[in-house]
Order: C-alpha cells, then structure tokens, then sequence
C-alpha cells in the first residue's frame, strides 16, 4: 500500500536531544559500526553531536549535491567556492576551492585573500557555506563598496532570516 501523508505525520519527531546522553549501543546497530564514518557537528549550539554515517551515505550526498548546484545555477556548473572550517564529506564538486574560513569573525580579515581567489576565476561562482558567514561577507561588501563575481549561494546549517537573505541577494 502507498504511504500517505497522514502516515507521514504519524512517525514521532526526533530531535537531538532525544539522543544525547544515551549509549552507542542503544540507538546504534553495533554490527554496522565498524563499515561507518565517524562525524559530528560543530557544537554551535553548545553541544557537539556526534554521529555515524552509513558507508553508502557519501553517493547519495553526492547525487543530492550535484542536483542542488545544477538547480541553484539553472542547470550549469559554476566553480565552487566553499568557505568553511573543514572540507564537508559527500559533497563533491566540479571546479572546487577551499577557501578557509573558521567562523563568521574571520570574514573582515579574510576578505582580500577571497577578492584575490575570486579575481583568478574566468567566470562567476557558487558560494557554499554558513548564513552566518554570508551574513558578514554581505555586510563587508556593502560597506567596501565592491562586488564579488557570484552567481550563486549555498547556505547550509543555519536558519536564513529574511531581513538576512535580503542582505545576502542584493550584496553577493
């Protein structure tokens, strides 16, 4: 039988707290431990999680990403640029640079090693990082006075205001 969406609203809500605190071994399949890949959040929220990855989850991250970047650049493949502490597993880009970035603060002093990044591009890129970055780097710009070739951004792992994704379209 088809799945409805009222089956759907029937499953149980689970959040991070209903995990913390417990053992591996009471919401983990312990045989399927050793064929996972260890990860974990940053802790912004004060408490890092820590959690597994099952070893087919970086193909579906992969596909999923490569629908995502085609979707946010109408179906063309841009140079990615991703501004972030570490490299984030599944996603695997085309033309891809790292460009190191550990939190929000370090955008107004990292903002001339991204222009000289940037100015070494032939075409527009994909920004791919937090809000909060975007945030700052649209604030930077504005009040530089300068445009950044951009074609596209990518948020990831932080709630976007609209005040806030206002700021970022109209800057970058």
């Amino acid at each position: 039988a088809k799945a409805s969406f009222e089956d759907l609203m029937r499953l149980p809500v689970t959040s991070k707290k209903d995990f913390l605190g417990r053992e591996e071994s009471e919401v983990l399949d312990m045989s399927l431990k050793d064929a996972s890949t260890h990860d974990h959040t940053s802790g912004s929220t004060g408490i890092p999680f820590h959690f597994y990855l099952d070893r087919h989850f970086e193909l579906r991250s992969y596909a999923i990403c490569e629908r995502m970047i085609r979707a946010a650049n109408k179906g063309r493949r841009v140079p990615i640029v991703s501004m972030r502490a570490r490299h984030k597993m599944g996603f695997a880009f085309f033309k891809h640079y790292f460009f190191l970035l550990q939190n929000y603060n370090s955008v107004k002093h990292r903002l001339p090693a991204l222009q000289d990044l940037l100015a070494t591009m032939s075409e527009s890129v994909m920004l791919y990082g937090f809000a909060s970055s975007f945030i700052e780097l649209a604030r930077r710009v504005k009040e530089a006075g300068i445009r950044l070739p951009v074609a596209s951004v990518m948020s990831t792992g932080e709630n976007v205001r609209a005040s806030d994704r206002a700021l970022i379209e109209s800057e970058l």
